[in-house]
């Protein structure tokens, strides 16, 4: 279990591991074979919003869990250009890393400039304009595989017959999309030289958003829509009674608790009070517990209880780990500089977020702080939850 000094707070930041993931080359058939459309919808479906923050440096791959088992990828382009290809990959062997699950429901065009990162035209504006990249995808991996493969036997040449090519265009047709948006925060940019006539981008730092359909308006049997409904509200972790869990079980949460049980007085339970909120964390498509609370050694500092809990597919509950305090973050030493503790943890955009009053100087008292909030934002990384973001927030202005 993590303590909190009295200066004290939690970052994490996703690291993401380079890939070897090259674009299939392709050639377009001639002959344009119609994909059956879907029909419209009077009411537009639910989603749940996947949310995360990265940085690429120029010829460098970047590749990052994206929800629902897909890897989200830039690829670099090769040679003296500069910029990146957006894709979105079905896993992480071989086979999968050769699909595109943007492709596979993308008509093959050449230069589209939806998944293409390349620099702005004008190279002389400061900041620099950059035009959001949006784009629809297949929004989990089996489904991705399929459409890829159906891709391939309508656009591509085969031996199929015009009659198996429709057919396979009706399948494709079928097959649930998502939408995606690519948004660049910051970049650094050089200017055009002799080998590179357009200029080239040496540093991105970006943001993805990829809105995945809920379960209740996407893979619910539509035959048997309210009681689908309803089992599927009562599966997984929220079924589970977690106020009683994490009371009665709460060295199964925090194995490093056992000294509560000396400390405590003999009528006074270990755990006071906890509060427990649900989001997907670690883009599996299922939803993690987020609990905060006070244990019975409670002071002034706030909450002293608090984590993440996941249900494993056989029922058990495991805590997810959080990486240990850094000393520093991107160059920043001042993580923990006007903070007490007082935590809360929120649920942003699938990342989990730690908040901390801030005080402006020593002499505020506990209740008094006026420096706004740090928010030290986490992201999964396969492993841990690690610093993604650090944000300050300004206090709200004076209403009176």
């Amino acid at each position: 279990m993590r303590t909190f000094p009295v200066q004290l707070s939690l970052v994490l930041l996703i690291t993401c591991p380079v890939i070897a993931c090259r674009k299939p080359q392709v050639t377009a058939s001639a002959s344009a074979v119609p994909v059956s459309k879907k029909s419209a919808s009077t009411e537009p479906p639910r989603s749940d919003t996947f949310h995360f923050s990265g940085e690429v440096n120029r010829g460098d791959r970047f590749r990052a869990p994206a929800g629902s088992n897909l890897i989200f990828a830039l690829e670099p382009y090769a040679g003296n250009d500069s910029g990146w290809t957006i894709r979105l990959l079905p896993g992480a062997d071989a086979k999968s890393m050769s699909m595109d699950c943007i492709g596979a429901v993308s008509e093959p065009l050449h230069g589209d400039k939806n998944v293409e990162i390349e620099p702005p035209d004008d190279l002389s504006q400061k900041p620099a304009k950059w035009r959001p990249r949006e784009f629809e995808f297949v929004p989990d991996a089996a489904g991705c595989r399929t459409a890829w493969n159906l891709t391939n036997l309508v656009y591509y040449p085969s031996k199929l017959t015009d009659e198996q090519r429709a057919e396979a265009g009706e399948k494709l047709g079928k097959i649930p999309t998502a939408h995606g948006r690519f948004t660049v925060l910051q970049s650094v940019l050089s200017p055009a030289t002799n080998t590179n006539e357009t200029g080239s981008i040496e540093w991105l730092k970006f943001e993805v958003e990829l809105d995945f359909p809920t379960a209740s308006s996407s893979t619910l049997p539509q035959g048997n829509a309210p009681q689908a409904q309803a089992a599927a509200s009562a599966v997984g972790i929220h079924a589970v009674d977690l106020q009683k869990f994490l009371t009665k079980n709460y060295l199964e949460a925090q194995p490093d608790l056992t000294y509560l049980t000396d400390q405590c007085a003999g009528d006074q339970p270990p755990i006071m009070e906890v509060g427990v909120q649900y989001g997907d964390l670690d883009g599996d498509g299922q939803d993690e517990a987020v609990y905060q609370g006070f244990t019975c050694m409670s002071g002034t500092a706030g909450v002293d209880y608090f984590g993440v809990l996941k249900m494993l597919p056989d029922g058990k509950l495991v805590p997810l780990p959080i990486e240990s305090q850094r000393n520093g973050f991107k160059g920043r030493h001042d993580l923990y500089h006007g903070l007490r503790g007082h935590l809360r943890l929120e649920i942003k955009k699938g990342r989990l977020v730690e908040i901390f009053p801030l005080y402006a100087n020593d002499n505020e008292c506990n209740a008094c702080s006026s420096g706004g909030e740090r928010e030290f934002f986490y992201r999964w990384d396969g492993h841990q939850f690690t610093l993604d973001d650090i944000m300050d927030t300004p206090p709200e202005p004076n209403k009176n």
